[in-house]
């Protein structure tokens, strides 16, 4: 679960990784997942696999894309800090019935 977008996962989450990542770290794990995920590496003639599989690694190429910038992943981090609060502010402590009104 992403905080940005339930559906589509964080980039670190993509990764297999802690948001405290060091950029080695991310390194490696992008060349792992791109290796594993590549759509041309598949061995199968599958075309619902080959489209998986071509999906994750699209998800994995653009977390790198982000994560590999320093100022992009800074930006990154605090969109979603900025997104963990409103998370926080909105679920973890729900306003009462009559503010609204």
């Amino acid at each position: 679960m992403s905080i940005e977008n339930d559906l589509t996962p964080s980039h670190y989450r993509v990764l297999g990784l802690d948001s405290t990542a060091s950029l080695e770290t991310i390194k490696r794990a992008y060349h792992r997942l791109a290796l594993q995920y590549h759509p041309d590496k598949a061995a199968s003639d599958d075309g619902n696999m080959l489209a998986e599989l071509s999906t994750k690694f699209q998800r994995v190429q653009h977390a790198w894309s982000v994560l590999q910038d320093e100022e992009a992943r800074r930006a990154y981090d605090n969109r979603l800090q900025g997104a963990y609060s409103i998370y926080s502010i909105t679920y973890a402590h729900p306003q009462p019935a009559c503010w609204g009104q």
